[in-house]
C-alpha cells in the first residue's frame, strides 16, 4: 500500500468547572466513553469548546452510521453478499497530518470547509470500536484487528478468502467528521483485499432534504500494486 505525527498540543490546567453532562447516562459503556473524553480534553484539547465537543462525539452516534452506510450502498457491487468491516476505526498519521497542515494536498480547489476537516480531525484523534448497527440490507461482521491477525498469520490473504469467500476483503473506516450544520461529512475509507491489492480514500457525503446522504466525491489517497517485476524469461526452445 503507498501511502508523521500531529503536531503537539499545549496541556491546558484542570478544570474542575467542565461540565461532564454525559455521566448521567446509565449504560457503563457509555460512561466509561465519557469519563475517558473528560481526560483526553484535559491534557489534548485547546480550549473548553473542542474538549467538550470531544465529549460530545465520544461513540457513534446514528448520524455516523447512516454516512457508513450511505458509503457502502454507493461503492458496492450489486453481486456482493457479505462484508468483513474492520470493528476499530482509524486513519492514517499522515493522512491526518497532511489535512492539518494542507488540505489542498487531497482535494486542491475542492477543498472542504475548515469546520468540517477540525471535526474530523477531532473525533478521529482516538480509535473507536463500532457497534453492529449499520442500516445494511446486506450481511456484515466486524472484525478485531486481533482476529484480522491471526487469520492472516495462518493463512495470508488465501486463508481469509477461504473464511470470507464472498467478501471483498476487509473495510475500514475513519470516524465521521460534520460540518456545523451537520449538512457535508467526511470520512476516509479502506479497502484492504491483498498483500498488493487495496486502496484508501477520502470521501466528501452531502445531506439532501429528506434527511438521506449520498456520496459527493472521492479523492483517491493511497493505492496498493504489485512491485514493478523484470519480464519473465521466455520458456527454452524444444
Amino acid at each position: 500500500m503507498k501511502m508523521a505525527p500531529s503536531p503537539a498540543v499545549p496541556v491546558i490546567p484542570r478544570t474542575p468547572e467542565l461540565p461532564i453532562r454525559d455521566m448521567w447516562i446509565k449504560s457503563p459503556t457509555r460512561q466509561l466513553a465519557a469519563l475517558l473524553a473528560v481526560m483526553l480534553s484535559y491534557f489534548g484539547h485547546p480550549t473548553c469548546a473542542s474538549a467538550q465537543a470531544a465529549l460530545d462525539r465520544v461513540l457513534l452516534d446514528d448520524g455516523e452510521y447512516e454516512v457508513l452506510a450511505a458509503v457502502l450502498d454507493h461503492g458496492l457491487n450489486a453481486d456482493t453478499l457479505r462484508l468483513v468491516i474492520a470493528a476499530d476505526t482509524q486513519v492514517q498519521r499522515r493522512v491526518q497530518a497532511n489535512l492539518a497542515s494542507d488540505p489542498h494536498y487531497y482535494f486542491g480547489d475542492e477543498t472542504p470547509s475548515a469546520p468540517l476537516i477540525d471535526d474530523f480531525l477531532l473525533v478521529n484523534q482516538q480509535q473507536t470500536r463500532l457497534e453492529a448497527r449499520l442500516p445494511l440490507d446486506i450481511e456484515y461482521q466486524l472484525l478485531s484487528q486481533a482476529d484480522l491477525n491471526a487469520v492472516l498469520a495462518a493463512g495470508g490473504w488465501p486463508g481469509f478468502y477461504d473464511k470470507y469467500p464472498t467478501a471483498p476483503g476487509v473495510l475500514r473506516f475513519s470516524r465521521v467528521g460534520f460540518d456545523a450544520q451537520s449538512h457535508t461529512a467526511l470520512v476516509a475509507v479502506e479497502q484492504l483485499c491483498g498483500s498488493e491489492c487495496g486502496a484508501g480514500r477520502l470521501m466528501t457525503l452531502s445531506r439532501d432534504d429528506t434527511e438521506q446522504w449520498h456520496v459527493q466525491a472521492s479523492y483517491l489517497v493511497w493505492l496498493a500494486g504489485p512491485a514493478e517485476r523484470p519480464a519473465p524469461e521466455p520458456p527454452p526452445a524444444d
